[in-house]
């Protein structure tokens, strides 16, 4: 039976309340962090700071070169060759995959390839400034 976590959109970076949820990322050997991102119906891809490929353990072979669409144009970045496990913070039972792109000076945004596709939907309130993800 699918499971609902709802949560209050935030004002994590002081930018005002977006749709950020936390996830743990776990890497290929074994290193894990917490990494924060909004939720964005907008993104393809889930795109995280270039920093978070070393946290993470990942060395240049474990990255292909690629490009990410902005509104300021294309940007170099790095994806991921081979997926990272990841876990909603508060729900270790639930692990899903991940093929994010790492580019500099860019913050967490989870995206539609793969974040999204992990959970049955992910439903924005914008006027009661939540989101409901619903877990499978």
């Amino acid at each position: 039976m699918p499971t609902e976590l709802r949560a209050p959109y935030l004002d994590a970076l002081r930018t005002g309340k977006r749709p950020y949820l936390s996830v743990r990322l776990f890497g290929p050997s074994g290193n894990s962090l917490g990494a924060i991102g909004i939720v964005d119906s907008g993104a393809d891809v889930t795109c995280l700071p270039v920093m978070t490929s070393a946290l993470l353990g990942l060395d240049k072979e474990d990255l292909e070169p690629s490009r990410v669409q902005q509104l300021g144009g294309a940007k170099a970045a790095f994806q991921a060759r081979d997926p990272i496990r990841a876990q909603l913070d508060g729900v270790p039972d639930f692990e899903f995959e991940l093929r994010p792109v790492f580019c500099e000076g860019h913050q967490g945004l989870w995206g539609r390839q793969d974040f999204f596709r992990a959970f049955e939907a992910i439903t924005f309130y914008e006027a009661a400034q939540e989101f409901v993800i619903t877990i499978p």
